[in-house]
């Protein structure tokens, strides 16, 4: 059989006779099963997740972000404080390279000595 040419897909009799392909059969709503996924917060990596029948209670196995890893990878050091200190001298308001505006509002504290 060639790599191009996809195998034919022979029907039952009662697929016939009811004119449905075997992927509508297996659509229909009688034959499929009703989940709810929920998105559980702090869950990060996770390899298997079991919950109880009444889905109140579930179980899960999370992976390390180092496994697997036969080295740590080296981590170059932040540059963010450069640039965004070279941000706040080349940028004005007018500016039409930047679409950040920063607002920031300054609390006064009175203190007592």
């Amino acid at each position: 059989m060639s790599r191009k040419t996809n195998p034919v897909v022979q029907s039952t009799k009662k697929e016939k006779d009811n004119n449905k392909s075997a992927l509508v059969k297996f659509l229909e709503k009688d034959d499929c099963t009703s989940v709810r996924i929920v998105k559980i917060p702090n869950i990060h990596r996770a390899v298997s997740i079991s919950v109880d029948n009444e889905g109140l209670n579930f179980a899960c196995l999370q992976i390390k972000p180092t496994c697997g890893l036969t080295s740590l990878p080296e981590l170059s050091p932040s540059s963010i404080t450069k640039h965004m200190a070279s941000l706040l001298e080349t940028a004005t308001q007018d500016d039409i390279l930047h679409d950040v505006i920063f607002k920031v509002s300054v609390i006064k504290r009175n203190t007592v000595n």
